[in-house]
């Protein structure tokens, strides 16, 4: 008759406590890819129908001038800027969600040369939403002068999600005044 203690040697129950801690602990990092687009409505005409310089960026991985112009490009009427936004998070084995908000920065260099829009995007799959996007400033010399980040007026957008599978779809409707 085998030894009961057998039964409970660590050398059986220590491999399967380390399995099921790694199946309870089944959380990593996964990659999104959020395929954004911009139109840009020019309600005063002020720009006619040339293409105007545009660019999206992660305001997260940077914020200064030349990170925004790194993706500079340009969009017309019934010709979308586009662009990919590679973003990461935290999921649970078996969670194939998408990201719960998107950072986008919106650089308008004809508009505002001297800062950009940033604005944190909830999406819902099929939705269209209203945000406006908060002005920043490129200026950083309020950090030693008043203490207080020069601001402008926001600029209105609307964002339509689609969920893609690995990530969002996201046409950002710009309404310029």
């Amino acid at each position: 008759m085998p030894d009961p203690m057998l039964r409970w040697h660590p050398t059986r129950w220590v491999p399967a406590l380390g399995a099921l801690l790694l199946l309870l602990a089944g959380c990593g990092t996964v990659t999104f890819t959020n395929r954004v687009a911009v139109s840009v409505a020019d309600s005063s005409r002020q720009w006619g129908d040339e293409p105007l310089a545009v660019s999206v960026f992660d305001p997260l991985m940077g914020d200064t001038r030349d990170w925004a112009r790194e993706s500079l490009g340009t969009t017309a009427p019934g010709e979308p800027y586009r662009r990919d936004l590679p973003d990461t998070g935290t999921r649970w084995v078996g969670d194939s969600s998408p990201p719960r908000t998107v950072q986008v920065g919106i650089y308008l260099p004809e508009v505002d040369r001297t800062g950009y829009y940033a604005v944190t995007v909830e999406p819902v799959s099929g939705q269209t939403r209203s945000y406006d996007a908060t002005y920043v400033s490129y200026d950083y010399s309020w950090e030693t002068t008043t203490g207080r980040r020069p601001t402008g007026p926001p600029l209105p957008l609307t964002v339509t999600s689609l969920d893609n599978g690995n990530g969002w779809d996201l046409q950002l409707a710009v309404a310029l005044p």
